[in-house]
């Protein structure tokens, strides 16, 4: 598929590696894309499954499973665009292809590779952050017409999802969301969503279509730090501060000793980290330690969650 986002997927594999081909039922769209680059397009992906070693799978949500399978029994490694698959049912079908036929399987959750998101996760394994206490999430903006086969959970908040698992590094004990249809009859639009970890951290993610703002971040509120992670500009804040003087006989004027540092972060693609990791995969296996790809078991996890959120809000 080169809609939207496989377009660009297959940008970043001609950059980066040996683009052969790329399918897509839409000749004009399959065309545009494979005349840019120099490369063949097919209208059967089974056509192109013939050619390749890996491939991404960028279709709409409800074709993985099929998609996927094909590519797993045809020996060829995936990469498969976020969500694995609308149900957690067809997500771990796309798992146990991918172990059967021996390829290396990886989900496009793009933000871990975002360079606010690798540097905060070195932080808190290093202690600089102290314990973790909430992870708070928000993620708004208006409706991306291109999106037609999944709600605002399945679209936007399964970003977030993945990544307050992979700062919390435990499993969900407990989910509870609220949200709703405001403006879009066949799916829901916006949504509150907390979760809470066997560890004790408390995950917090707001999330819609509705707002005329695009606003991607994440708070941390640590034991040793107030953190906030930018996704769009690729900062991370972290903030200390401690009280100078107060009046009590005037409360409204605190004096405060604020301190604020705003590490020097380069700046990355996300996507062509994550292409790189996934081809790193599959030449080096998927076991491999030094390996950052988000594996089929991460995105079965984020894509249970995500199940149970949408029932949560439909109930």
């Amino acid at each position: 598929g080169v809609g939207s986002m496989g377009q660009n997927h297959a940008r970043v594999y001609n950059e980066i590696s040996d683009l052969i081909g790329v399918a897509d039922p839409d000749e004009e769209q399959g065309k545009l894309v494979a005349n840019r680059f120099g490369i063949k397009w097919y209208s059967d992906y089974n056509e192109l499954l013939k050619k390749v070693d890996a491939v991404t799978i960028a279709v709409p949500t409800f074709l993985h499973l099929e998609v996927a399978v094909k590519a797993a029994e045809a020996g060829v490694h995936i990469l498969v665009e976020k969500p694995l698959s609308s149900t957690a049912e067809d997500a771990k079908k796309i798992i146990d292809s991918a172990k059967s036929n021996n390829i290396v399987l990886s989900v496009g959750h793009i933000e871990r590779y975002n360079p606010a998101v690798t540097y905060v996760k070195d932080a808190i394994n290093s202690g600089k952050l102290g314990k973790v206490i909430t992870i708070s999430s928000k993620r708004v903006s208006r409706y991306p017409e291109r999106i037609k086969d999944v709600g605002v959970i399945f679209d936007l908040a399964i970003h977030d999802i993945d990544i307050i698992n992979y700062l919390a590094s435990d499993k969900v004990s407990s989910i509870f969301a609220s949200g709703g249809k405001l403006e879009y009859r066949d799916l829901e639009d916006h949504a509150t969503i907390l979760l809470e970890y066997a560890n004790g951290i408390k995950g917090s993610c707001e999330v819609n279509w509705l707002t005329p703002m695009k606003v991607r971040q994440t708070v941390l509120t640590c034991t040793n730090a107030y953190v906030l992670m930018d996704y769009t500009e690729q900062t991370v804040t972290i903030m200390r501060s401690k009280y100078i003087d107060v009046n009590n006989e005037n409360l409204s004027i605190v004096d405060h000793d604020i301190n604020k540092e705003m590490p020097d972060l380069e700046k990355k693609e996300p996507l062509k980290v994550e292409i790189s990791e996934f081809l790193k995969g599959v030449r080096m296996g998927s076991n491999h330690p030094e390996l950052k790809m988000v594996t089929g078991e991460e995105g079965l996890m984020a894509v249970k969650i995500a199940e149970k959120i949408v029932h949560l809000i439909e109930k």
